[in-house]
């Protein structure tokens, strides 16, 4: 099993030493988040180095805080765009192949949802545009329903890539799904453009807490998902602690689950 970790998992440090952190815990790729890297001062150089060194695969979760790209104003939308570019731009100057984008949403819940889509279908045919001159392979995250989302289930994204060229793919975020009925669906339905998969575990109050210490039903989905997935599962836990032990924790966790039930 490829497991990795995102940033937000050790938001107190830097992405250099974030990486190093990576390699020490023995896993095999690293995510990082565009927001982190705008808030440190490693440079992309030094970033590409640390992997190169170490070894451990990089992929990128574009900027995604305060941002909107299908907002109804201009002037945030435009922002959010750049920003999004601009994290692409960080994948390709850290080698990394793949990164993964929120899709954008309603700008108030009565927006109409036909409006949201199709302005969805605009922006990312102009960011796969912008990431193939990148070698940049853009992945579509699904999102938790808020309210104001339009892509969260299956349907949603089968709607969205009807009649639609682009080589876009996925991100599957088990958390954001719920339970493993959902990830059943959301997989069986999408498994062609599902290219790289989050995974924390959540309760009834939040998500993205430590894998163990939720409701997940961790062992039913990979024992689904064995034989089908060969990509990253990329821990995605907002845990801050110095040491890093709840990572260690989502970390082992996965470990042995997927030695249990023979998951390579």
């Amino acid at each position: 099993m490829k497991i990795g970790f995102a940033s937000t998992s050790v938001w107190k440090m830097s992405p250099v030493p974030g990486i190093h952190f990576a390699k020490e815990l023995d896993v095999y790729s690293f995510e990082l988040w565009a927001d982190h890297y705008f808030m440190n001062s490693d440079s992309t150089v030094q970033i590409r180095k640390a992997f190169e060194k170490t070894g451990i695969v990089p992929t990128v979760h574009a900027a995604s805080w305060d941002l909107n790209i299908t907002s109804i104003s201009g002037e945030v939308r435009r922002f959010s765009m750049r920003q999004v570019q601009r994290s692409i731009d960080l994948a390709h100057e850290i080698s990394a192949r793949i990164i993964t984008i929120h899709p954008g949403r309603k700008s108030f819940v009565r927006q109409g949802r036909l409006e949201v889509s199709d302005m969805q279908r605009e922006v990312f045919h102009e960011l796969f545009l912008y990431g193939r001159k990148k070698d940049v392979t853009v992945l579509i995250e699904n999102i938790e329903d808020t309210g104001k989302e339009v892509m969260v289930n299956g349907k949603d994204f089968i709607d969205f890539f009807s009649g639609n060229d682009d080589e876009l793919f996925i991100t599957m975020d088990v958390a954001h799904l719920g339970d493993v009925k959902k990830v059943v669906s959301f997989y069986t339905a999408l498994r062609d453009r599902i290219r790289h998969i989050h995974i924390s575990d959540l309760n009834r109050h939040e998500i993205h807490i430590p894998m163990g210490e939720g409701k997940l039903q961790t062992r039913e989905i990979l024992t689904f998902l064995k034989g089908f997935y060969s990509g990253i599962f990329c821990l995605e836990v907002y845990w801050n602690d110095a040491g890093g032990e709840g990572l260690k924790k989502s970390i082992q966790h996965l470990r042995e689950i997927s030695e249990l039930i023979g998951y390579t």
